[in-house]
């Protein structure tokens, strides 16, 4: 009793009351519950699976639709799964009160709510679009007026345009890129390098009409009258977009940022094979 009086004083005496300390507990533990429902926790836990090479949990939302190829598996190699967790859990402490936290967890614990959320990271993903538009064979879809409506309506309530100006900016310097190059090899009759060319600026051209069609796409499987629930729930919710916006703007920039850790440190370790072979 003494000694926890004595840590009582020593709190205050750092600027925390008791009701300060109970509200940051209470907060912690939301956090954890939230990235347990919404998403986080099933991601870190897909990746351990990966890394760990034990058979993958197929009720995991994250997990693909058919088994990763070797190189797909290596890819993750060197992510840090609880680096991942605990800087979003940092970022949603310093960003929500207490008292918001309770609302947005009152919101997200509704199963069907956080199911979108979810969707948003996963087969709705936004992260590297650019590269998968090809293989997505988005030119020739078709898609209905109203669907197009409800998902437009979807993404606005999700915020999700900055990201998705991301992608085009870096579906552009990818086109920078390619034309540097292009530049430079185009009298050696490059077609491979032409084609590819001729693709992006294609792509750029019809880049809003692509996005449109990979989320009517993505959202095939949803009920109109589901997608109407969802936005007309969310709408006037600008507490909980908050929080949502938070985690997809995360999980993107977080992918992205790993992904140049990767190319680096592979950059780094074939440096370094280099090295030691010349000494040989």
């Amino acid at each position: 009793m003494k000694k926890l009086y004595l840590l009582i004083i020593f709190l205050m005496a750092l600027g925390y009351s008791p009701k300060s300390f109970a509200n940051e507990t209470e907060a912690k533990i939301l956090i954890d519950k939230l990235v347990l429902i919404v998403g986080p926790s099933d991601f870190v836990s897909y990746l351990k699976e990966v890394q760990e090479k034990v058979e993958i949990n197929m009720a995991n939302p994250f997990a693909p639709k058919k088994e990763l190829s070797k190189d797909q598996n290596y890819y993750w190699t060197y992510f840090e799964p609880e680096e991942y967790i605990n800087e979003l859990k940092k970022q949603i402490f310093e960003t929500f009160t207490t008292r918001e936290l309770q609302d947005i967890y009152s919101f997200y614990k509704n199963p069907y709510h956080a199911k979108y959320l979810i969707h948003f990271n996963t087969k709705a993903r936004m992260v590297n679009f650019n590269k998968r538009i090809k293989p997505l064979g988005l030119m020739d879809l078709r898609v209905s007026k109203e669907k197009e409506i409800l998902t437009r309506n979807l993404l606005t309530v999700f915020q999700m345009r900055p990201l998705i100006d991301n992608e085009e900016k870096l579906l552009e310097k990818e086109l920078n890129r390619i034309d540097q190059i292009y530049s430079v090899v185009k009298l050696s009759n490059n077609v491979e390098l032409e084609r590819d060319r001729k693709n992006i600026v294609k792509y750029q051209e019809n880049f809003k009409k692509l996005v449109m069609k990979y989320f009517i796409e993505s959202f095939s499987n949803f009920r109109k009258s589901e997608m109407r629930y969802m936005v007309n729930a969310l709408k006037d919710k600008e507490l909980v977009q908050k929080f949502s916006t938070l985690i997809l703007t995360y999980h993107y920039y977080y992918i992205l940022k790993y992904d140049e850790v990767f190319k680096s440190k592979e950059n780094t370790k074939r440096k370094l094979e280099e090295k030691e072979n010349y000494k040989f």
